[in-house]
């Protein structure tokens, strides 16, 4: 699952998907539209409904 919004400056995204190992895996990006700066976060959650 991926969801994705922006507004005029940035953008935020959301994915939501599983690894090599099956495990469900939360990865957070987020930064600017007109810069390079940004940040990638990566959560591990017990299940798809956390």
């Amino acid at each position: 699952m991926r969801v994705r919004w922006e507004t005029s400056t940035r953008y935020y995204e959301v994915r939501l998907m599983r690894d090599l190992l099956q495990h469900w895996v939360l990865v957070v990006s987020r930064g600017g539209k007109t810069n390079r700066l940004g940040a990638l976060r990566t959560l591990f959650v017990s299940s798809e409904e956390e």
